[in-house]
């Protein structure tokens, strides 16, 4: 898993790798039968081109090595991180639409329990998520400034978004619109400016490739796999599968990503399929329901009763729905609409998951803030105090929702088998120690 890969990864940049001459790069099971290592690193484009977008790695070798491989107290930084993110909602929500809202704004950041879920192991999309969130801010702070000073930020914290989750490149060619207001025209000293700060995150990674005799721009090889996971005519619009196709289009695309986007397209039996399959993937980006891959969310509101109680996808998606609408009828806040836009569509490159989605949730609880906040101003307080009930008693309106999902989508394939094998296994490693007892401890 991605989880055991991020450790592998920055136990190597721990024990002294931190130029990265020997990246950790997967071999799984799946791999195997397509083609020898040798074959997949050919089509990586070297054995020095990083799995993927680095910072996480190299900030979880960062934690191992100062805080000495004890997880529990990564984690408590991971939920700090968090925390983190909520707050800085609160500040990027008090510019836009005052103390009322951004207070339900930061405390939904806060308190969404995926976010908990995904901060307490080690995947990094909690790291890209507290990015986007310093993003926004400093995007909001630069319409509000005639400073460069904010721009240069926004800039900066955009490179380290592109460092921690590739679909972050989307918004660097356009970042530059949303530092201004469009009355004041464009300012050459703010686009200048978050160009600096982007260039100055990337830097590092610049240089890196550079004294490995690689392309300076090489950031990840997961580009052309995740074309196809996302995209091949017998893959599945959510959830990760891995496709038949898979190797016929890794051998005929020989990792060219517009050869391999070709080869999908006219793959498909039917004229529009590629089409149909995109229109699946964004209907599915806004459905209630949360497409498991490393975690399965659904596993732990089972699991653990009290995290029903916290903001859920449905909870912040109905609480958000009126605050965009007002955005887009009144014409205020519209940069974040664009921005929300953005990195919708970067995430129609790859199947539909839970965890990819989550950078869509800052905007939620912005626009949900900006609901409590339209509420608390347009009508009378005392109806405006139940409202704020209510909007207390939403998480079970969701918990409500997730239990109408069918079971199958819930569950994953392996739950029902893991334990099966265990017992098995178990039972035959009992039979050849002649039915005495055995102690098993199962790890990760």
């Amino acid at each position: 898993s991605d989880m055991a890969g991020n450790l592998k990864w920055a136990r190597l940049i721990a024990g002294g790798d931190w130029l990265g001459l020997h990246p950790w790069h997967p071999y799984h099971g799946w791999m195997q039968p397509i083609a020898p290592i040798s074959q997949w690193i050919e089509w990586w484009g070297g054995e020095l081109v990083f799995q993927q977008a680095p910072l996480y790695p190299y900030w979880l070798a960062g934690m191992l090595t100062f805080i000495r491989g004890h997880f529990d107290w990564i984690r408590i930084v991971q939920h700090g991180i968090g925390i983190g993110s909520g707050i800085i909602l609160y500040l990027a929500a008090k510019k836009l639409m005052g103390s009322s809202g951004a207070f339900f704004a930061g405390l939904l950041g806060m308190l969404y329990f995926p976010f908990v879920c995904y901060e307490y192991f080690f995947l990094r999309d909690f790291l890209a998520v507290h990015f986007l969130c310093w993003i926004i801010l400093w995007v909001v702070v630069s319409r509000q400034n005639s400073g460069f000073i904010p721009a240069f930020l926004a800039g900066l914290f955009l490179g380290f978004g592109i460092l921690t989750r590739e679909n972050f490149l989307i918004l660097a060619p356009f970042l530059f619109l949303f530092l201004q207001p469009s009355s004041r025209g464009f300012s050459l000293k703010k686009t200048a400016s978050s160009l600096a700060g982007m260039l100055l995150a990337l830097a590092p990674l610049f240089i890196r490739n550079g004294l490995c005799g690689l392309p300076v721009l090489s950031l990840s090889n997961r580009l052309i796999e995740s074309l196809i996971e996302g995209n091949a005519f017998d893959s599945t619009p959510c959830y990760m599968c891995l496709p038949d196709s898979m190797g016929h289009y890794l051998k005929e695309g020989r990792g060219d990503f517009f050869r391999t986007l070709w080869l999908i397209i006219s793959g498909y039996p039917d004229r529009f399929g590629f089409v149909i399959r995109q229109i699946q993937k964004i209907l599915c980006l806004f459905d209630f329901l949360e497409p498991y891959n490393n975690l399965n969310l659904y596993y732990f509101l089972k699991t653990f009763s009290w995290l029903n109680v916290l903001p859920n996808y449905p909870h912040l998606f109905l609480l958000a729905v009126p605050g965009f609408l007002y955005v887009i009828r009144g014409g205020k806040h519209l940069f974040l609409a664009k921005l929300f836009l953005l990195l919708t569509l970067s995430l129609i490159l790859a199947p539909v998951l839970a965890r990819y989605r989550l950078v869509l949730i800052p905007f939620y609880c912005l626009w949900g803030g900006l609901t409590v906040s339209l509420v608390l101003k347009k009508i009378h307080p005392a109806i405006g105090r139940i409202l704020i009930a209510l909007f207390l008693l939403l998480p079970w309106t969701g918990y409500l929702i997730n239990k109408t999902i069918p079971d199958r989508f819930k569950e994953r394939d392996t739950e029902s088998t893991v334990f099966a094998i265990i017992q098995k296994s178990l039972e035959s490693t009992t039979e050849k120690k002649g039915g005495g007892s055995l102690k098993l401890r199962i790890e990760n």
